[in-house]
Protein backbone atom coordinates (compact mmCIF):
# COMPACT_ATOMS: atom_id res chain seq x y z
CA UNK A 1 0.00 0.00 0.00
CA UNK A 2 1.38 3.42 -0.91
CA UNK A 3 0.74 6.20 1.56
CA UNK A 4 0.00 9.69 0.31
CA UNK A 5 0.53 12.88 2.32
CA UNK A 6 -2.70 13.98 3.94
CA UNK A 7 -3.60 17.58 4.62
CA UNK A 8 -6.59 18.91 6.51
CA UNK A 9 -6.99 22.66 6.43
CA UNK A 10 -9.67 25.31 6.47
CA UNK A 11 -9.44 26.87 3.01
CA UNK A 12 -11.07 30.06 1.73
CA UNK A 13 -11.32 30.17 -2.07
CA UNK A 14 -12.16 33.41 -3.87
CA UNK A 15 -12.28 32.16 -7.45
CA UNK A 16 -15.80 30.76 -7.75
CA UNK A 17 -15.00 27.08 -8.45
CA UNK A 18 -14.53 26.45 -4.76
CA UNK A 19 -15.20 22.72 -4.75
CA UNK A 20 -12.77 22.05 -7.61
CA UNK A 21 -10.11 24.31 -6.10
CA UNK A 22 -10.34 22.67 -2.71
CA UNK A 23 -10.16 19.19 -4.24
CA UNK A 24 -7.04 20.17 -6.20
CA UNK A 25 -5.43 21.68 -3.13
CA UNK A 26 -6.05 18.50 -1.16
CA UNK A 27 -4.62 16.37 -3.98
CA UNK A 28 -1.57 18.51 -4.79
CA UNK A 29 -0.98 19.83 -1.28
CA UNK A 30 0.58 23.07 -0.19
CA UNK A 31 3.01 20.74 1.57
CA UNK A 32 4.69 17.88 -0.25
CA UNK A 33 5.45 14.61 1.49
CA UNK A 34 7.88 11.90 0.66
CA UNK A 35 10.36 9.33 1.78
CA UNK A 36 13.61 8.16 0.28
CA UNK A 37 13.41 4.59 -1.13
CA UNK A 38 13.44 1.86 1.50
CA UNK A 39 16.14 -0.82 1.33
CA UNK A 40 15.09 -3.99 -0.48
CA UNK A 41 15.64 -6.00 2.70
CA UNK A 42 16.58 -5.38 6.30
CA UNK A 43 15.09 -4.11 9.51
CA UNK A 44 13.97 -0.59 10.29
CA UNK A 45 16.02 1.90 12.25
CA UNK A 46 15.40 2.44 15.92
CA UNK A 47 13.57 5.60 17.03
CA UNK A 48 14.48 6.54 20.59
CA UNK A 49 11.67 9.09 20.75
CA UNK A 50 9.10 6.25 20.74
CA UNK A 51 10.76 4.72 23.83
CA UNK A 52 10.29 7.86 25.92
CA UNK A 53 7.52 7.69 28.53
CA UNK A 54 4.38 9.45 27.35
CA UNK A 55 3.84 13.05 28.48
CA UNK A 56 0.73 15.20 28.44
CA UNK A 57 1.92 17.18 25.41
CA UNK A 58 2.34 13.97 23.38
CA UNK A 59 -1.42 13.60 23.01
CA UNK A 60 -2.59 14.16 19.45
CA UNK A 61 -4.88 17.14 19.03
CA UNK A 62 -8.58 16.83 18.23
CA UNK A 63 -8.00 17.96 14.63
CA UNK A 64 -5.90 14.82 14.14
CA UNK A 65 -8.11 12.39 16.02
CA UNK A 66 -11.33 13.55 14.35
CA UNK A 67 -10.04 13.31 10.80
CA UNK A 68 -11.19 10.19 8.88
CA UNK A 69 -8.33 10.59 6.41
CA UNK A 70 -5.68 10.65 9.10
CA UNK A 71 -7.30 7.75 10.93
CA UNK A 72 -6.52 5.56 7.91
CA UNK A 73 -2.83 6.36 8.19
CA UNK A 74 -2.23 6.60 11.92
CA UNK A 75 -2.65 4.20 14.80
CA UNK A 76 -4.55 6.87 16.71
CA UNK A 77 -5.86 4.37 19.22
CA UNK A 78 -2.39 3.73 20.62
CA UNK A 79 -0.56 5.76 23.23
CA UNK A 80 2.59 5.75 21.12
CA UNK A 81 2.46 9.22 19.56
CA UNK A 82 5.35 11.43 20.66
CA UNK A 83 5.83 15.17 20.25
CA UNK A 84 9.36 15.30 18.85
CA UNK A 85 9.94 18.94 17.95
CA UNK A 86 8.31 22.37 18.10
CA UNK A 87 9.44 24.65 15.27
CA UNK A 88 7.62 27.97 15.35
CA UNK A 89 3.90 27.25 15.00
CA UNK A 90 4.57 23.67 13.87
CA UNK A 91 4.39 20.75 16.28
CA UNK A 92 6.02 17.64 14.83
CA UNK A 93 4.84 14.24 16.06
CA UNK A 94 6.28 10.80 15.39
CA UNK A 95 3.47 8.23 15.32
CA UNK A 96 3.33 4.52 14.44
CA UNK A 97 1.29 3.92 11.29
CA UNK A 98 -1.88 1.88 11.04
CA UNK A 99 0.02 -0.73 9.00
CA UNK A 100 2.62 -2.68 10.98
CA UNK A 101 6.15 -1.41 10.53
CA UNK A 102 5.20 2.01 9.20
CA UNK A 103 6.17 5.33 10.78
CA UNK A 104 4.28 8.59 10.33
CA UNK A 105 5.39 12.19 10.60
CA UNK A 106 2.52 14.47 11.64
CA UNK A 107 2.90 18.25 11.41
CA UNK A 108 0.24 20.21 13.29
CA UNK A 109 0.36 23.95 12.66
CA UNK A 110 -1.19 25.85 15.56
CA UNK A 111 -1.22 29.10 13.60
CA UNK A 112 -3.70 28.04 10.91
CA UNK A 113 -5.13 24.89 12.56
CA UNK A 114 -3.86 22.66 9.74
CA UNK A 115 -2.39 19.19 9.86
CA UNK A 116 -0.20 17.36 7.36
CA UNK A 117 1.04 13.79 7.62
CA UNK A 118 3.23 11.40 5.71
CA UNK A 119 3.87 7.70 6.39
CA UNK A 120 6.41 5.22 5.08
CA UNK A 121 7.91 1.84 6.00
CA UNK A 122 10.23 2.08 8.99
CA UNK A 123 13.01 0.54 6.88
CA UNK A 124 13.13 3.84 4.99
CA UNK A 125 14.95 5.32 7.96
CA UNK A 126 17.91 2.95 7.65
CA UNK A 127 19.51 5.30 5.14
CA UNK A 128 16.93 7.98 4.52
CA UNK A 129 14.18 10.23 5.83
CA UNK A 130 10.41 10.54 6.01
CA UNK A 131 9.66 14.17 5.28
CA UNK A 132 7.23 16.96 4.45
CA UNK A 133 8.32 19.96 2.42
CA UNK A 134 6.97 23.38 1.53
CA UNK A 135 8.44 24.80 -1.71
CA UNK A 136 8.62 28.59 -2.14
CA UNK A 137 8.42 30.71 -5.25
CA UNK A 138 12.10 31.69 -4.94
CA UNK A 139 13.13 28.06 -5.38
CA UNK A 140 13.92 27.35 -1.73
CA UNK A 141 12.06 24.80 0.39
CA UNK A 142 11.26 24.28 4.06
CA UNK A 143 11.68 20.67 5.14
CA UNK A 144 10.66 18.83 8.30
CA UNK A 145 11.40 15.17 8.76
CA UNK A 146 12.15 12.08 10.81
CA UNK A 147 15.43 10.15 10.86
CA UNK A 148 16.73 7.11 12.73
CA UNK A 149 18.87 7.24 15.87
CA UNK A 150 22.04 6.87 13.81
CA UNK A 151 21.76 10.39 12.35
CA UNK A 152 22.51 13.58 14.30
CA UNK A 153 22.89 16.45 11.81
CA UNK A 154 21.06 17.54 8.66
CA UNK A 155 22.64 19.94 6.16
CA UNK A 156 22.07 21.39 2.73
CA UNK A 157 24.25 19.79 0.07
CA UNK A 158 26.00 23.14 -0.50
CA UNK A 159 26.67 23.56 3.22
CA UNK A 160 24.76 26.83 3.35
CA UNK A 161 22.44 25.69 6.13
CA UNK A 162 22.34 22.93 8.71
CA UNK A 163 20.52 21.83 11.84
CA UNK A 164 20.82 19.23 14.57
CA UNK A 165 18.37 16.39 14.96
CA UNK A 166 16.21 16.59 18.09
CA UNK A 167 14.22 13.57 19.25
CA UNK A 168 14.61 11.96 15.80
CA UNK A 169 13.11 15.04 14.11
CA UNK A 170 14.45 18.08 12.28
CA UNK A 171 13.28 21.29 10.62
CA UNK A 172 15.36 23.19 8.09
CA UNK A 173 14.21 26.40 6.38
CA UNK A 174 14.90 27.90 2.97
CA UNK A 175 16.89 24.95 1.67
CA UNK A 176 18.53 25.56 -1.69
CA UNK A 177 18.13 22.67 -4.13
CA UNK A 178 16.54 19.29 -3.38
CA UNK A 179 19.29 17.45 -1.53
CA UNK A 180 19.96 16.91 2.18
CA UNK A 181 23.14 15.45 3.66
CA UNK A 182 22.83 13.33 6.80
CA UNK A 183 25.82 13.44 9.15
CA UNK A 184 28.00 14.79 6.37
CA UNK A 185 28.00 11.55 4.39
CA UNK A 186 24.55 10.27 3.35
CA UNK A 187 22.99 12.18 0.45
CA UNK A 188 19.19 12.31 0.33
CA UNK A 189 17.44 13.40 -2.86
CA UNK A 190 14.01 14.85 -2.06
CA UNK A 191 12.97 14.83 -5.69
CA UNK A 192 11.57 17.76 -7.71
CA UNK A 193 9.93 20.45 -5.60
CA UNK A 194 7.26 22.60 -7.23
CA UNK A 195 5.54 25.44 -5.40
CA UNK A 196 1.78 25.75 -5.69
CA UNK A 197 0.77 28.98 -7.38
CA UNK A 198 -2.35 30.47 -5.82
CA UNK A 199 -4.14 33.01 -8.02
CA UNK A 200 -6.55 35.52 -6.58
CA UNK A 201 -9.21 37.52 -8.34
CA UNK A 202 -7.79 40.80 -9.58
Amino acid sequence: MEFQPFRSKKIVVALGLAVVAIAMTMAIGLDLGGATPAPAAGGSSHLAILDRPMRADDALSSIVLSSPGLAKQLDTRSQDARLALVAGADRLYVVPGSIDGTICLVDVNEGDASVVSNCAPGATLDKGVIYLSTPHQDGTIDVVGVVGDQFHTIAASDGASSTRVSNNAFAISRLQGQHLVLDGSVDVDLGPQFPVVVKTAG
